[in-house]
């Protein structure tokens, strides 16, 4: 992961989100919290960090992006931690080195956003879960409520991982049910705070359309209503059409009889499928290795294909994304012929 990480790192310039960690390294500390206090408070604990990081070692693209390039590595290393302890050795070696080839991983780990500090906050949340529900201990639950705290300080939607967990811990073991709680609820007290203040900033959303969930059950009634009806209007009645003028209404009104019938017949039949599934499932418990070769032959080559895919369509740039990798942070670019 450092490795394809710090790759050219530093060779395309800042696009809109990086600018914006770029611009608040360089005002002081006094104008910082300013600026936060009229926009972009959920991300102020990230801002506050590379502003310090930006002081040491700073301000340049390479240099604001490795932050990203050490939480993404550190979030490789501990999946195949994880995944050595849910299961084995090789599952977790596996499981470390997938996530470091995704295309999604490699981005993010050169990117000067808070994207990666919280997928590393996520993967150190649920090691420390796994540690506490095999040894609990309240040490081990105060460790994971630190975890849940990053987690909210670096992205507050990041936070939705918690009804996974909780899920999780209620089906496995409910005994630890109120600890876990107690231990969630004190962690994701930053990040509700940070929450509490960001909703005084809605302004920067405004142009978000409400959604209205019930928009798509609407039109689905209203599209049935036109289905029911439809064939009827196109058949139409013997009244409506002059006396003499037709004489095929008896074949135009069993065609619309058979069309409406088909409509409401269901497009799926659904025991046919369910006995499918009963034959495909009791074949691949008879030969799990059959099976698991089976699928693996035709998941590689998707995922080979989609993962060549996107990296071919992420070097093809549009001419604005060009500007922006060329002009970096500066505002002009001059050539001297």
């Amino acid at each position: 992961m450092a490795v394809l990480g710090l790759w050219r790192v530093g060779d395309a310039g800042f696009w809109g989100d990086e600018l914006a960690t770029w611009g608040m390294t360089r005002v002081g500390w006094r104008t910082m919290w300013a600026l936060l206090g009229e926009r972009d408070i959920v991300l102020a604990p990230y801002y506050a960090l590379m502003h310090g990081w930006a002081s040491l070692f700073g301000d340049s693209d390479a240099a604001l992006r490795l932050p990203s390039v050490l939480a993404m590595t550190a979030a490789a290393s501990l999946i195949a931690v994880l995944g050595t302890r849910l299961a084995n050795p090789r599952v977790g070696l596996l499981s470390g080195v997938l996530f470091a080839v995704l295309p999604t991983s490699s981005r993010y780990a050169q990117e000067a956003s808070p994207y990666a500090m919280g997928t590393f906050a996520a993967v150190l949340a649920t090691l420390l879960l796994t540690r506490a529900v095999g040894r609990p201990s309240r040490a081990r639950f105060a460790a994971y409520a630190g975890a849940v705290a990053l987690l909210g300080a670096m992205h507050v939607v990041a936070l939705a991982l918690l009804a996974a967990h909780g899920l999780a811990l209620l089906v496995s073991r409910p005994d630890l049910w109120r600890r876990w709680v107690l231990a969630a609820v004190v962690g994701g007290l930053p990040g509700l705070a940070l929450l509490w203040f960001g909703s005084h900033q809605k302004k920067q959303i405004s142009w978000i359309e409400r959604a209205d969930l019930a928009a798509p059950l609407r039109r689905r009634s209203r599209r049935r209503a036109r289905h029911a009806r439809g064939p009827a209007r196109r058949v139409g009645r013997p009244r409506d059409l002059p006396a003499g003028r037709d004489r095929h209404r008896p074949e135009r009104a069993a065609a619309g009889s058979r069309l409406a019938a088909a409509r409401r017949r269901p497009p799926v039949n659904l025991p046919a499928l369910r006995a499918a599934g009963r034959i495909a499932r009791r074949d691949a418990m008879r030969a799990p290795g059959r099976s698991i070769l089976v699928v693996a032959m035709i998941a590689l080559p998707i995922l080979g294909l989609t993962a060549a895919d996107v990296l071919f369509r992420t070097d093809q740039l549009s001419a604005t994304e060009k500007i922006d990798r060329e002009l970096g942070p500066a505002d002009a670019l001059i050539g001297l012929a």
